[in-house]
């Protein structure tokens, strides 16, 4: 019966630190997600959304939902060059997205009516805003976590 216990025991103590691992690595990355609309602000469905990290090259793409939604998860922290396509409109790119650490980075974009191939860049920078969640998070440098050690 003893060893039964301690069996037991094991499990679920392997179980819970496969969680906490699990949710230390999910908590390492941000996300992307907003709604894809035209200029009449009805949405558009199906549109591409296509980010690339500006220092690695990896690139995620999501589709539109039929609300004209999407939602980029697991995004390691960085800049993002971001395109957002749909037929019958131009490309719209967001050259400096920026993706922190335990944070949804909302991405609204109005789109506009044109030939496939054009393309319109917003250098602009968008509000520094999350609200898909009450999660706090932030980026910490390497100077700032020098200077507390010393």
């Amino acid at each position: 019966m003893a060893i039964r216990f301690a069996k037991l025991v094991l499990v679920i103590i392997a179980a819970a630190s496969w969680v906490t691992v699990a949710m230390a690595q999910s908590a390492a990355t941000g996300a992307l997600a907003g709604t894809i609309t035209d200029q009449s602000g009805a949405v558009i469905p199906h549109a591409s959304v296509r980010v690339t990290n500006a220092g690695t090259g990896i690139t995620r793409a999501a589709d539109t939902d039929a609300g004209g939604f999407y939602k980029i998860l697991s995004l390691p922290p960085g800049k993002y060059s971001t395109v957002v396509a749909a037929t019958g409109f131009k490309s719209e790119n967001f050259p400096d997205v920026n993706i922190n650490v335990a944070e949804t980075r909302t991405l609204n974009v109005n789109m506009q009516v044109g030939v496939s191939g054009e393309s319109v860049t917003v250098e602009g920078a968008a509000a520094q805003v999350q609200t898909e969640s009450a999660t706090l998070g932030s980026v910490v440098g390497e100077q700032t976590v020098r200077g507390g050690l010393g």
